[in-house]
């Protein structure tokens, strides 16, 4: 898989052989954020690490057992005065 804006490849860290069982046989992790809406309850976009341009999920990545990087638009730290739990609608 590739960034379908700079095209970057996506693949990350190599599997260890002994494990890919585990994950369905794949071979890499994957380096794509994925993007959490609290109020979906699910991964709403793909991000790439590399430039930072997001795209609609459509589909599960083709590698890798929801081996990418969550990143959800809407924690706010108790620093901010914020609570941690997700926005009501």
């Amino acid at each position: 898989m590739v960034c379908p804006q700079c095209h970057a490849d996506l693949r990350g860290q190599e599997i260890d052989p002994a494990s890919r069982a585990a994950f369905d046989g794949k071979t890499h992790f994957s380096r794509v954020v994925g993007i959490y809406s609290h109020a979906a309850d699910a991964t709403v976009a793909w991000k790439c690490p590399d430039c930072d341009h997001e795209w609609a999920c459509t589909e599960e990545l083709g590698f890798g057992l929801r081996t990418y990087n969550l990143m959800s638009r809407f924690s706010v730290s108790a620093e901010q005065g914020g609570t941690g739990q997700p926005p009501k609608d």
